[in-house]
């Protein structure tokens, strides 16, 4: 044990290669920044974990939205542990620079109709009680204009930082407007955000605009970069990408089971199979995720090691789907 813990503590020494740029766009597996963590500290303790603010914030390792590094890195471990420049974010919930970030990439990718689900859930989820905390409109709008709320809704695609929005939102009752998810330009901006980042724009570009439609190209402008990413995985078969990551990356295929911890499936609700969810029609990125499982499966293919785990994959979405 004290010869392993030596080991590993030697390896921290100097990076084994270069710096990733870790990606994560809205509602797509941020659980993955523990496995992050685990390429940038190797020294650092098995158990430690990065969670979601929104889960555990009360945890000394926490994630806001995803930025790295993660809240309580510097304060709970040092460079004895962590390769502190191991690692590159654009920022929260932001793509990737290019062309700094071209070869560097790891992200995973989540099937469009899920990650709608789960973004609009958390948008409803997280605004609605403090929506219905404000004793009226005037005092709701002043909390979006003067907090995180509307920099968070920017993030997610959803145009919320708009006050006029915001005024919609609070007369619908505290829920996301169905006349604002019916217009145009709310369902161009929602959409695509996976492709937005792959390609290196912001959540709420609209797919509309000639600068992303001369980068997407009917495709091939994701299909180029996606090949160049450094690793790409799949929250439907999250632990192996998990273990994918450990092969390609980190050079180290001893998964840790807090690795393995979170959710990564979005479960069934009332509000998931509302009339709402058929709005977006989000051909973009369902382009885009045809490409990256097709990247993805490409790179198992040469880690026989992790090909066991799409099965046991694959039963556990089932579970957790019915």
């Amino acid at each position: 044990m004290a010869a392993a813990a030596a080991s590993a503590a030697s390896a921290v020494g100097a990076p084994k290669c270069s710096p990733i740029t870790y990606i994560s766009p809205a509602k797509v597996g941020s659980s993955f920044a523990t496995s992050i963590f685990r390429f940038a500290c190797p020294a650092a303790p098995e158990e430690a974990q990065v969670y979601s603010t929104t889960e555990r914030g009360e945890k000394a390792l926490s994630l806001t939205a995803p930025l790295w590094p993660p809240n309580g890195l510097r304060q709970h471990f040092t460079k004895e542990h962590c390769h502190m420049h191991a690692v590159r974010s654009a920022g929260v919930h932001a793509p990737p620079e290019y062309p700094r970030d071209d070869g560097n990439v790891v992200s995973l990718f989540r099937k469009p109709d899920e990650r709608l689900r789960s973004c609009f859930r958390f948008i409803q989820s997280n605004f609605d009680v403090a929506c219905k905390m404000q004793p009226d409109e005037t005092a709701w709008l002043h909390k979006v204009r003067n907090s995180t709320f509307g920099s968070v809704l920017h993030t997610h695609g959803l145009g919320f930082s708009d006050l006029a929005v915001a005024s919609q939102f609070y007369r619908h009752g505290c829920r996301i407007p169905d006349a604002w998810l019916s217009s145009v330009d709310a369902r161009d901006r929602v959409v695509g955000q996976q492709s937005k980042f792959v390609l290196g724009f912001h959540a709420t570009e609209s797919v509309r605009t000639p600068a992303f439609r001369a980068a997407w190209q009917e495709g091939k402008g994701v299909e180029r970069r996606i090949a160049r990413y450094r690793f790409v995985g799949l929250t439907e078969h999250y632990t192996a990408s998990v273990c994918l990551f450990h092969a390609v990356v980190i050079s180290n295929r001893t998964m840790l089971p807090a690795e393995l911890q979170g959710s990564h499936e979005s479960a069934p609700d009332e509000l998931a199979s509302s009339r709402l969810w058929s709005v977006p029609n989000d051909d973009w990125d369902r382009r885009t995720y045809q490409l990256a499982e097709a990247r993805f499966f490409e790179l198992l293919a040469m880690e026989p090691d992790c090909r066991q785990y799409i099965q046991q994959d694959h039963h556990q979405n089932t579970t957790t789907s019915t």
